[in-house]
């Protein structure tokens, strides 16, 4: 769906953070990680910009829905100013995500009630991270060292990586592989070593 995507993230304890989660409690939905998105589909040699030195939010809320062959993503958005987006798309904070469900009009009313005292608020500081986002926004999951490694192919620091691994690689791991047989192999080999080593230790004890 999104591929890999660079975040602008909002500081933990920003007024913003906490709005967008008693958002999430509201409505019942996963409580994704409050972002500014840079950019979607990126391959993995991207360098995102420079950070914004001040964001501020508007207080329209509005539903956006992403079609995928996995299921539709639906999205209540705010916009954003102090920062433009490289693909030209418009600069928006989401502040609720359901899978294959639209937000009510009851919903989008709830949302747009709270949203308003973010406004009184500028965010000045953010945090670069960078995720694997396609399926429901519950399985996506931050980039790690090894997912990056996958990606880009690189087949020695994916040796290195799993040869220290005590669980077996994530689904988003092996998304990350895009189908490449080596990167699979590895990735297999790793899976198979780590069950034979948990079966030695249970017949152990």
């Amino acid at each position: 769906m999104f591929g890999r995507c660079h975040w602008w993230t909002i500081p933990e304890r920003h007024p913003w953070r906490r709005c967008i989660r008693q958002v999430q409690q509201a409505l019942a939905v996963h409580k994704h990680v409050p972002h500014v998105t840079i950019r979607t589909r990126a391959l993995p040699t991207y360098t995102p910009p420079p950070p914004p030195q001040t964001l501020t939010c508007g207080v329209d809320v509005s539903q956006t829905r992403t079609v995928s062959t996995r299921g539709t993503l639906w999205a209540l958005e705010i916009p954003i100013d102090g920062f433009e987006r490289a693909d030209g798309e418009p600069a928006h904070l989401s502040v609720a995500y359901r899978w294959n469900q639209p937000f009510s009009p009851r919903e989008v009313r709830i949302a747009s009630n709270m949203v308003p005292a973010m406004a009184r608020h500028e965010c000045t500081r953010v945090e670069h991270q960078e995720w694997f986002c396609n399926g429901p926004p519950a399985t996506w999951r931050r980039v790690t060292a090894l997912m990056d490694a996958v990606a880009r192919g690189d087949i020695r620091s994916v040796r290195l990586l799993l040869r220290a691994r005590q669980t077996p690689p994530s689904r988003t791991v092996y998304d990350a592989a895009n189908g490449n047989p080596q990167m699979l192999y590895l990735l297999d080999a790793c899976t198979r070593r780590i069950a034979r080593e948990r079966l030695k230790c249970e017949l152990h004890f």
